[in-house]
């Protein structure tokens, strides 16, 4: 499980300081579909909240996460996935932002929940007017691409229409010979 201490009381519902919305983050290469917080404080190593944010957007938790970025993890406006050294996340992306004092959130946390789209997510930035954020957390996401099933070359389509059209013409002269 991440650090952190456990909260004296686990949350009740997702919007416990103010209601984040799917607005609060930009997205490039996928759409926000779901948002938990804002959670009073930092939250984002707090047992109790990950356990119920998560939950609430649809993850079945095991306590671990795929990276953990703290102190100042962005400059303004720039993507979180630079600081993570990955160029694009895939399928269903669960995180968590904290910020100190940023406009507007406040010294608070939210968990979104991302669907990234056929090329992956390319840039997740919080949108909290320039300032910098205090700490993120990467729960769940796929780092690589999902396999596309193959499709047969045009030669190849041809090559089996070719063949089905001699069994055809095979199994039309058996008849045609049985017949007389």
């Amino acid at each position: 499980m991440l650090g952190g201490t456990a909260s004296a009381a686990a949350p009740t519902k997702c919007d416990t300081t103010g209601v984040a919305t799917l607005a609060d983050l930009s997205v490039t290469g996928g759409t926000v579909v779901g948002v938990c917080g804002f959670f009073d404080k930092n939250k984002v190593g707090d047992a109790d909240t990950i356990d119920f944010a998560l939950d609430q957007l649809g993850l079945a938790y095991d306590g671990t996460s795929l990276s953990h970025i703290a102190s100042n993890y962005s400059a303004a406006g720039t993507s979180f996935l630079s600081d993570l050294g990955v160029s694009a996340l895939y399928g269903d992306i669960y995180v968590a932002f904290h910020t100190g004092a940023a406009a507007p959130w406040g010294n608070s946390t939210a968990f979104f929940h991302i669907v990234a789209g056929p090329g992956g997510v390319t840039a997740i930035v919080p949108n909290t007017n320039g300032l910098a954020l205090s700490n993120a957390t990467l729960f769940d996401a796929s780092l690589t691409p999902p396999t596309r099933p193959s499709v047969p070359e045009p030669a190849t389509w041809a090559m089996m229409l070719i063949g089905f059209g001699m069994i055809g013409f095979a199994l039309r002269d058996r008849r045609t010979s049985l017949a007389a």
